[in-house]
């Protein structure tokens, strides 16, 4: 859910939510000029979660935790997918 341009708490909501929550991680590793950092993104992202979202996280191997680009993957793959599997 959107708090506001500076802050945004994923707990795993749809489709929508978390398309908006990668835009939020990506415009902040813009503005604090670490888009080509995966690893700054990735624990930028983990500050951001909370509820299904955040336990979800917690069962991900190390590699996918601290990388963005699979971080990115994973979380589009859970909880945008429209299977039923993803939920």
């Amino acid at each position: 859910m959107p708090v506001d341009e500076d802050s945004f708490l994923f707990e795993g909501g749809d489709s929508t939510e978390c398309d908006q929550f990668i835009r939020y991680v990506r415009m902040q590793a813009l503005k604090a000029d670490k888009a080509q950092d995966s690893y700054w993104a990735a624990k930028f992202a983990t500050a951001c979660l909370g509820g299904e979202a955040l336990r979800w996280h917690l069962t991900l191997d190390e590699e996918t935790q601290d990388d963005w680009k699979e971080l990115e993957k994973a979380l589009v793959e859970r909880f945008s997918s429209g299977t039923p599997s993803a939920r």
